[in-house]
């Protein structure tokens, strides 16, 4: 049985790695400009199905995901106008849109808040990936 199990799951890393994206062992991305975020592996490490090896950030089009508390989702819609300004330099603010609020509430630091997701008209080099910042919706 072990054998049969192990022999499903090299069936299914080699269909993984059939996949036109895959040439030689060296993965290869469509993505214009992107950037690895995670390496969870080293050469020589044990992967199973379940396990990611990577991930990459696409970099053309930058989103914000913040918390909203949830006595003020009624007042959050999508389309609504935005202004990111970074923790790290808040003479600098980016214009943006409400594109998406979630559809369930979770709790974070013993709130409930809902997630919502911007997206950014205009942006420059300075707003990095996981930065923090300062969310203002206009409603």
């Amino acid at each position: 049985k072990k054998v049969e199990n192990l022999e499903e799951e090299l069936a299914l890393f080699k269909k993984k790695i059939s996949v036109n994206n895959i040439i030689d062992y060296k993965l290869y991305s469509k993505m214009q400009n992107g950037l690895v975020d995670e390496l969870n592996v080293t050469p020589g490490s044990y992967v199973d199905i379940e396990t990611t090896l990577f991930t990459l950030l696409e970099l053309e089009t930058l989103y914000i995901t913040a918390d909203i508390p949830e006595e003020f989702i009624k007042d959050i819609k999508p389309e609504a106008k935005a202004e990111v300004i970074p923790v790290a330099d808040k003479s600098l603010n980016y214009p943006g849109k409400v594109t998406k609020v979630s559809g369930i509430a979770h709790e974070n630091n013993g709130e409930t808040v809902i997630a919502i997701e911007i997206e950014l008209d205009e942006y420059d080099d300075f707003l990095l990936p996981n930065f923090n910042v300062d969310v203002k919706i206009y409603y």
